[in-house]
């Protein structure tokens, strides 16, 4: 996650001269020193021209303000160089820069990091970034003892899948979805059937009006509920298994 923790810090994205439509949704959670749990909440920003924009707010004083998701998303017709800052009021600091070409989407997801879409929803493996230069390689050093042996994690394999109609989903799938034709619903698979922390994300990847419906098998729960619905444009959800009866949102 990437906290900001007072009335000064903010998340802003630098635009270069060739903006003409970036798309910005940002997902967070509030959470006040007096209050236990959080507060969820998003940020939707279009930005147009080239400049300095605040695209995660300030929180509340005696609030923190965690980030889970962010994307930005260029529909203009040429690329833009998209540079990602965090600042306290005092000292900014450069969080991810990058030129995105026509149709590509930058993403930060909680426990995954940054990374790239094409403009096909591809993830891209290999990225350039302007002005960088690969200096010399140095010299081998001497092989290091061998550690112990970490805990065995949860099987997930990351797959990312285009859908347009209702759809089943697996353990680590990346659920792109497509509601220009008329809403539908992702389904998560069972819980019991999973092994506890492996994920699935659901994406609403098209900038129309219908829902996707986020709905549980049998009688699992996602955050106490059957099911949840977005129909707001870039909004990512990422829920993980207790590898019982139930599915989380973080």
């Amino acid at each position: 996650m990437i906290l900001l923790t007072t009335t000064s810090s903010v998340i802003q994205i630098v635009t270069g001269e060739a903006v003409n439509s970036i798309n910005v949704q940002a997902s967070f959670i509030d959470v006040a020193t007096s209050i236990i749990g959080g507060n969820p909440s998003y940020a939707n920003t279009l930005i147009t021209t080239a400049t300095t924009t605040t695209v995660v707010p300030s929180p509340a004083s005696s609030t923190q303000r965690a980030l889970k998701n962010l994307d930005v998303y260029n529909s203009s017709v040429a690329s833009c160089q998209v540079t990602i800052q965090h600042t306290d009021g005092t000292t900014t600091v450069d969080l991810f820069n990058y030129t995105l070409l026509t149709g590509e989407s930058i993403h930060f997801a909680e426990g995954r990091g940054w990374y790239v879409y094409d403009a096909n929803g591809n993830l891209k493996e290999v990225m350039s970034f302007p002005g960088a230069v690969i200096g010399p390689t140095g010299p081998q050093g001497s092989t290091g003892a061998t550690g112990v042996t970490g805990p065995t994690g949860a099987n997930v394999v990351q797959r990312v899948v285009r859908e347009n109609a209702n759809y089943n989903a697996v353990a680590g799938d990346f659920v792109l979805c497509d509601t220009s034709g008329g809403p539908f619903t992702v389904t998560l698979p069972l819980s019991s059937g999973v092994q506890s922390g492996q994920t699935v994300t659901v994406k609403k990847i098209t900038t129309d009006t219908n829902a996707v419906t986020i709905a549980c098998s049998g009688s699992d729960t996602l955050d106490n509920n059957a099911s949840m619905s977005t129909a707001v444009y870039n909004t990512a959800v990422e829920q993980a298994t207790d590898g019982l009866s139930a599915w989380s949102i973080y």
